[in-house]
């Protein structure tokens, strides 16, 4: 017990790599050691998740600030007609609201790696009524870029999921269809029972993406390089989708 107190003592912020010591005679010890070190193993892996939060948000927001503060900077060098100081107020707040988008999706991330979803609370949920839901908010940006959506509805398209990730993969999916589909086409959505399973497919028409960056397009902040220049983004939604059909199950293929 005294030794057990000793390395329980040593272990701080620094060294949560340190354990104590499991003895495998089944008493009371054994049973507090093991108690013990599950309960540093949550610690650390918090720990861990809110230092990745840090170097994320500071490593996605330290350039947008400084461009910010250069822009404010130029504005006040010198006096200006009203509607310059209008459209510039204007452009900063385009830029902030990036910023906040960025640091959502960046907590949506971390929620999603403190989940295990062990025993998940599932609901019965109709997929294209789901779906049909999500266009409706995008129907702006939809109209925006004469975008068509044809969803082909299966005649069965009940499961049983886990509601607010499942929908967190369906925004991000179509979203990311409608954001880099070029302008008067088509995007497909389309519902398919197979075996047991429902496939849902996404397909528009835009940039291909190209076969060496295939791997590396669910990686937090990897963004494509034909897109880098063309739409504005964090390279976080996919991101979000890898984790959040691991927690659920589920299969995506690009």
């Amino acid at each position: 017990m005294t030794f057990i107190a000793k390395t329980v003592n040593e272990i701080s912020s620094n060294n949560l790599n340190k354990r104590v010591p499991e003895t495998s005679n089944g008493d009371e010890l054994g049973t507090l050691s093991k108690a013990i070190n599950n309960f540093i193993n949550r610690i650390d892996a918090a720990v861990k998740r809110e230092k990745q939060f840090t170097a994320d948000a500071s490593h996605q927001l330290r350039t947008p600030l400084a461009i910010l503060k250069g822009n404010l900077e130029v504005l006040i060098r010198k006096e200006r007609e009203p509607e310059q100081y209008v459209e510039e107020i204007k452009n900063n707040i385009h830029k902030i609201d990036d910023m906040s988008d960025a640091i959502e999706k960046l907590l949506i991330l971390a929620r999603l790696k403190s989940h295990t979803l062990k025993n998940p609370e599932t609901e019965e949920l109709c997929l294209y009524d789901e779906i049909d839901a999500i266009l409706i908010n995008y129907k702006q940006d939809i109209l925006k870029k004469g975008i068509s959506i044809t969803l082909d509805k299966s005649e069965d398209c009940q499961i049983q999921n886990h509601k607010t990730n499942l929908r967190l993969v369906l925004d991000n999916l179509i979203c990311n269809a409608i954001k880099y589909g070029e302008d008067q086409t088509r995007i497909t959505i389309s519902l398919e029972p197979i075996s047991h399973h429902l496939k849902l497919s996404i397909c528009n028409k835009g940039q291909k993406t190209p076969a060496d960056e295939i791997n590396d397009i669910f990686n937090p902040f990897f963004r494509n390089r034909d897109h880098e220049n063309s739409e504005k983004g964090y390279g976080l939604g996919f991101a979000i989708v890898a984790k959040a059909i691991d927690l659920l199950k589920i299969k995506i293929h690009l």
